[in-house]
């Protein structure tokens, strides 16, 4: 999802078909924001029964040509959020 506006138009899609869903926007490389989701998450549904990593951030560029602090942020995303989610 690259927008609010697609988000919105999934979450429509989803509730159409029958499920129940929300949305939650958030930095999840901040650990508490992870917490707040499951927390969110547990107040609505009562529980979790399975969760899905899918984060990632590619980065669409050169190799040769990443810098120190996109690297650092891919690092981030991919294995410090992705660390904490399944935890």
């Amino acid at each position: 999802m690259e927008t609010r506006p697609d988000a919105e138009k999934t979450l429509a899609d989803v509730l159409a078909a029958g499920a129940e869903a929300f949305l939650f926007q958030a930095d999840l490389t901040d650990v508490g924001n992870i917490a707040r989701l499951f927390d969110e998450t547990i107040g609505r549904f009562v529980a979790v029964d399975i969760a899905i990593n899918t984060v990632g951030k590619v980065l669409k560029k050169p190799f040769v040509e990443t810098t120190e602090a996109e690297y650092d942020s891919m690092s981030e995303i991919n294995s410090k959020v992705a660390y904490f989610f399944i935890q």
